[in-house]
């Protein structure tokens, strides 16, 4: 069973980008939307360690006006840099477009790996809201759920975290949401003990 469940999420990761595999993120939430399974929030978040030493970091504010805000094709995608309890950092952004949203976090995770900081970066986190069809229709359920793109694995996965504690999670809708992403074309990790969590996501 293990196995099947394994296989369900394998997918061949050889000569595709980052953009590569964050673009089909836009396809699917877009055929999931009009199927009424998945609907994006205006938010996603770029999580890293803090590195004194990395000058872009240190001054990751002006750095990322100058790489959101200027030249031909600029989002105009609104950003914080937030601390968590965690000792690490944020860059959360919001943006109602939701390809623009898309642009602009891998805009920002490129430029912190691009300038020193590849070994900081833990990954990307997008915030959604999932219909759980496998509930009947009277008692459907809609939940807040995040999709997390780590570039070591060069994929996603779902986690839907049910509290403040670490591992406090719901395994059940991870596995179901993951399946449906990947049936419409998402890279998502194979080996579920890849999939780990992080708890006090700010948004």
């Amino acid at each position: 069973m293990i196995n099947k469940i394994l296989n369900i999420f394998t997918t061949s990761r050889k000569n595709l980008t980052d953009w590569d595999i964050l673009l089909t993120l836009d396809k699917a939430q877009r055929e999931l939307y009009q199927r009424g399974e998945i609907s994006a929030a205006r938010k996603a978040g770029v999580v890293f360690h803090p590195n004194d030493e990395n000058f872009y970091l240190g001054n990751l504010q002006k750095e990322l006006n100058t790489a959101l805000y200027t030249g031909e094709g600029s989002t105009k995608t609104s950003f914080n840099i937030l601390d968590d309890s965690h000792s690490t950092k944020w860059v959360v952004l919001e943006d109602g477009k939701f390809y623009d949203l898309l642009s602009s976090i891998f805009t920002v995770g490129n430029a912190i790996k691009s300038n020193g900081g590849e070994e900081n970066i833990i990954g990307l986190v997008f915030e959604f809201f999932f219909s759980d069809k496998q509930k009947s229709q009277e008692t459907i359920e809609t939940t807040k759920v995040y999709l997390i793109y780590r570039y070591d694995l060069k994929a996603f996965y779902p986690f839907v975290p049910t509290g403040d504690n670490q591992g406090d999670r719901a395994r059940p809708i991870e596995t179901r949401l993951g399946y449906a992403l990947k049936n419409y074309g998402l890279t998502i990790e194979s080996r579920l003990e890849k999939w780990l969590g992080i708890w006090g996501i700010p948004f």
